[in-house]
């Protein structure tokens, strides 16, 4: 899974006003995202009745403590119009239980654009999520799971033609809040070497779909992305909503 901006922006730009120093509240986020990451978008911020239904530290070892990638983003709106974008994602393991810490930022003509921070599992499902424009005014909303109510025997293994589903709610907040409902499916297709993503990546891949559904059981958006076994972990390389449709070109990836 990769941070892109998305009709979701729309919401999450009802943020609420910072305090602290900061000139505009956003920098918070933008001027040291590391830190901000390791403080807000961890296991541990989960509460306890979801944590015990999660993989538990060193039981899901990855194949990196720090994974990075830049790309190219195209975008083509429902009317028509189309946008480029440079991308920049850098994907950390803190404890081998299979959740990574993301953080992107995109780039529009040079300029900053649009950040994005999650933790997910394996790039596949998203358990908590902050995202919003490089310039907003106001903190931008955060979403983060309650309640576990489905989780997948042995998907850490992926298994070819395989299907899959993570169900959950959350919480969004943004001064008050709002709980959501939340419900992933994931498929699988063969394996193939690697390489054939990108010729620096070892051993194998799988391409994957996975189909995003709101709680009346309404598709909300599809990604497709390349499941790298050596690394455990899911980058995306095509985005469907219903505002937009995003393919990414990668172009560099860093494992540590």
């Amino acid at each position: 899974m990769i941070g892109l901006l998305s009709s979701t922006v729309a919401l999450t730009g009802c943020g609420v006003p910072i305090t602290g120093p900061w000139d505009d509240p956003a920098k918070q986020i933008v001027a040291d995202p590391a830190t901000y990451s390791s403080e807000r978008m961890k296991v541990g911020n989960l509460s306890r009745s979801v944590r015990e239904k999660l993989p538990q530290p060193g039981t899901e070892a990855l194949g990196f403590k720090t994974l990075k990638v830049s790309a190219s983003l195209h975008t083509e709106g429902a009317e028509g119009k189309s946008t480029d974008s440079e991308v920049e994602s850098t994907y950390i393991n803190d404890q081998d239980d299979g959740f990574v810490r993301g953080i992107t930022h995109q780039t529009r003509n040079g300029l900053p654009y649009f950040f994005s921070l999650d933790l997910t599992y394996r790039g596949l499902a998203p358990f908590i999520e902050q995202s919003g424009m490089t310039t907003a005014l106001r903190l931008p909303g955060l979403e983060r799971a309650r309640e576990i109510k489905e989780w997948p025997a042995d998907v850490r293994n992926v298994p070819e033609h395989g299907t899959f589903t993570f169900e959950w709610e959350s919480m969004y907040y943004f001064g008050s809040s709002l709980q959501m409902s939340r419900r992933v499916t994931c498929t699988s297709g063969d394996n193939y070497p690697a390489s054939r993503f990108m010729p620096q990546v070892p051993g194998q891949a799988v391409d994957m779909t996975c189909t995003f559904f709101n709680k009346n059981g309404i598709e909300t958006r599809r990604e497709k992305l390349v499941y790298l076994r050596t690394y455990g972990i899911a980058l995306t390389v095509e985005l469907t909503q219903a505002s937009a449709k995003s393919t990414v070109q990668y172009k560099t990836l860093v494992a540590e």
